[in-house]
C-alpha cells in the first residue's frame, strides 16, 4: 500500500469528477500501489474487492485513463499470453494541479499545505496493516455513500 497513492486519491482526486464506479477503484488501486505507484490487479479482484460488476470496474478503468489519472499497460507472459494489465497511478506532484479539478485554487502555489501528513519512511508491519485496514474502512464508507 503506498500511503502517498491514498492522500493524492483522498486530496485530489477527490476534486475531479468521476462516476462512483471510478471512484471506488482508483481507492482500490492506490491502496494495492507499491512505493513506485504501481499496481497489477485482475479487472475481476478490482470488481470484487470494491462490491461491483467487472463491466462498471472496466468502465471506471476506461474513465480514470482518459481523465489521465492511471496509465493501462497491456502485459503478456513469455507465450505471449494476456497477463493482468500493470496500473500506474499518474500522482501529481508539487504544485501540480489534478486534470479536470473543480477546486484548482485551494492546490495551487506555495501555500499548499496538505491535510494529513505523508511519511516517506516505510512503517513497520502491524502500522501498514491498521492503515490498510482503515483504507479498506474509507471505502466501505464511500460505497455507503455512492450507493
Amino acid at each position: 500500500m503506498s500511503n502517498v497513492a491514498i492522500n493524492w486519491v483522498w486530496q485530489s482526486v477527490s476534486t475531479i469528477a468521476l462516476t462512483p464506479s471510478a471512484r471506488l477503484v482508483i481507492l482500490r488501486l492506490a491502496d494495492r500501489a507499491n512505493k513506485e505507484n504501481i499496481c497489477w490487479p485482475g479487472v475481476e479482484s478490482i470488481a470484487l474487492d470494491c462490491g461491483i460488476s467487472e463491466i462498471s470496474a472496466r468502465k471506471g478503468l476506461k474513465e480514470l485513463a482518459q481523465k489521465k489519472l492511471i496509465r493501462i499497460e497491456r502485459r503478456q507472459d513469455g507465450k505471449k499470453r494476456d497477463v493482468t494489465n500493470k496500473y500506474l497511478l499518474l500522482i501529481t506532484g508539487g504544485n501540480k494541479i489534478p486534470p479536470g479539478s473543480q477546486n484548482s485554487n485551494t492546490m495551487r502555489g506555495k501555500n499548499f499545505i496538505p491535510n494529513h501528513h505523508i511519511n516517506p519512511h516505510k512503517e513497520n508491519d502491524e502500522k501498514s496493516a491498521v492503515k490498510k485496514a482503515d483504507a479498506l474502512k474509507n471505502i466501505e464508507l464511500l460505497k455507503n455513500i455512492l450507493m
